[in-house]
């Protein structure tokens, strides 16, 4: 049937388009309101009051008008989406009896599955994203949709996932099995090529697969739920809360960091930092960042406060959320200076960053913010990161 007939709920034979569509309002050809307003003005509500008016006059007025009445009468094409999209491969079959249990349903998926396996391995693909559809007895239908971080025609894999998701049964994930289902399908809705790897000879014992880490990211997704897995990636900035962007995680991706200014240093340096200095202007993702940094970076910088023996010496003592510190050793300072193409350097001040270790042997990541002598209000200290 046409949009219009499924706008006023029915199903139109073949011929008989005009005469059910002549009684409709003229918003079910979809309109623009501006147009609709117009047409009311001049005493057209309906369908049939332009479906026999003269063509011409209404096409110098109204652009839209004639196409969706031919498009609704079945003259003019009107290609639609399809809500769901078409699957790249597809498999299906029928139970001889409904199955009733999850332990069913994987094994249903995994004959599915062998059933594409010859075909995927003929293409040289391997399927990134799939949907399971089961079709109940009451005419119900359960999906479960799986994406993988890497492209796999592994059966076991695959099932393994869906498993992991049939498990899941606290929210939306859980499917409904009390009615049993009677038939399958599998919808391969993304398809990758994939590349067929030597294993055995080529690998030692201990050595993990080329498609480990994809299966890992695979395994926590389907756990934990695809927005709580994110992988860090570099990004081209020295400030360390903006030098890494969480993104999904990709097992194919290998990030390579553009290069980079490095941080500027000053102060009393060794002959080594010296030379280092010098060569570090740009510093590509091969090379060793200038210090080492905590483990855990803080998701904001939290204010502490500092004793130093001297204003710009390291500190000898700290206070941190409510608990105070006694500075076994320190190392430093490391000075990163402000992104002068962000912002002025008044509303970002130099940082004197500082490794130190406490009495009980506990490292931290502190920084001075600004330098004494250089404004009316002395040089703030912050917290930004704890050594594991």
């Amino acid at each position: 049937g046409s949009p219009m007939g499924r706008a006023a709920g029915m199903i139109l034979a073949p011929g008989t388009e005009a005469d059910a569509l002549r009684p409709l309002p003229l918003a079910a050809l979809r309109l623009p309101e501006a147009t609709l307003s117009l047409l009311r003005r001049l005493g057209l509500r309906r369908i049939g009051d332009i479906m026999d008016a003269p063509r011409a006059p209404l096409a110098a007025r109204f652009e839209a008008l004639l196409l969706r009445l031919d498009q609704a009468l079945g003259r003019a094409p009107e290609p639609l989406a399809p809500a769901i999209p078409a699957p790249v491969y597809r498999a299906q079959g029928m139970f001889e009896e409904p199955i009733m249990s999850h332990e069913h349903v994987l094994e249903a998926a995994t004959r599915l599955l062998n059933s594409l396996a010859a075909e995927l391995a003929r293409d040289g693909v391997g399927v990134r994203v799939l949907r399971l559809i089961l079709f109940r007895v009451d005419s119900g239908v359960e999906t479960v949709k799986i994406g993988l971080a890497a492209p796999s025609r592994d059966p076991r894999h695959i099932v393994g996932l869906i498993a992991l998701r049939l498990e899941h049964v606290a929210g939306a994930d859980s499917i409904n099995t009390d009615f049993g289902f009677e038939a399958a399908a599998l919808h391969v809705l993304t398809a990758e090529p994939l590349t067929n790897r030597q294993t055995g000879l080529a690998m030692g014992e201990a050595a993990a697969p080329p498609e480990a880490l994809a299966q890992l990211i695979d395994r926590l997704q389907q756990r934990l739920g695809r927005a709580a897995v994110r992988q860090l990636y570099p990004h081209q900035s020295h400030i360390p809360e903006r030098a890494v962007r969480a993104r999904p995680p990709s097992a194919r991706a290998s990030p390579r960091l553009p290069l980079t200014p490095s941080a500027r240093r000053e102060g009393p340096l060794s002959a080594s930092s010296e030379r280092e200095s010098a060569q570090c202007l740009w510093r590509g993702p091969a090379q060793t960042p200038p210090a080492p940094r905590p483990l855990l970076l803080l998701p904001r910088p939290e204010p502490t406060e500092v004793v130093a023996l001297i204003p710009e010496g390291p500190p000898r003592q700290f206070r941190w959320r409510g608990v105070r510190h006694q500075v076994a050793h320190a190392q430093g300072p490391e000075r990163i200076a402000p992104e002068w193409w962000r912002q002025s350097p008044s509303d970002a001040p130099e940082r004197d960053y500082y490794t130190v270790e406490d009495s009980a042997g506990r490292r931290f990541w502190l920084y001075r913010a600004g330098r004494y002598g250089l404004g009316e209000a002395p040089p703030q200290w912050f917290i930004h990161g704890v050594f594991g």
